[in-house]
């Protein structure tokens, strides 16, 4: 059991994708969206004009920011994989990245700032499919949980400051 306070409720890392994966259906109802799949080498790119895959890439966290608690901004990082049969014509790669940078740039997933920008990047060209990446961030916060329910899993260690 937490203790209760006006702290907001931690974003999971689920829920910022599930988020990201709708927002970008809603933008592109004519692609395949999903989220980046937990067996890459068995997923095929096989959509007639292309396919958004969504990635965590990993996150960075600022120095405490309360004396009495642990408690952080965290700055997850995500990937939007653009695999695309076209690089200029309609539907083609640049008009998806161009949709998803519009869509995405200032998107609020609850509990985060708006998601920001912060590269987009050719990945490969193979056999006619053009693969780009679209790095986004948002900040949201960190905080230490504080167990007071003895049968919580990290009851025994309780922080210095409440004993």
């Amino acid at each position: 059991m937490f203790p209760t306070s006006n702290v907001p409720a931690p974003v999971s890392l689920r829920a910022m994708e599930e988020a990201l994966v709708r927002a970008m259906e809603i933008a592109h109802p004519q692609l395949e969206v999903v989220p980046f799949p937990g067996r890459p080498e068995d997923w095929r790119f096989v959509h007639a004009i292309g396919s958004i895959l969504v990635r965590f890439h990993g996150r960075s966290f600022s120095q405490s920011h309360a004396l009495e608690a642990i408690v952080q901004v965290q700055t997850p990082s995500w990937y939007l994989m653009t695999y695309s049969r076209n690089l200029r014509e309609h539907q083609g790669a640049y008009e998806i990245l161009d949709t998803t940078l519009q869509a995405i740039k200032g998107f609020r997933i609850p509990g985060c700032d708006k998601l920001y920008p912060t590269g987009d990047s050719f990945v490969q060209e193979k056999d006619g499919v053009w693969v780009f990446e679209s790095t986004f961030t948002a900040s949201t916060l960190s905080v230490e949980s504080l167990y007071t329910d003895p049968g919580a899993p990290l009851a025994g260690i309780v922080p210095d400051w409440l004993r």
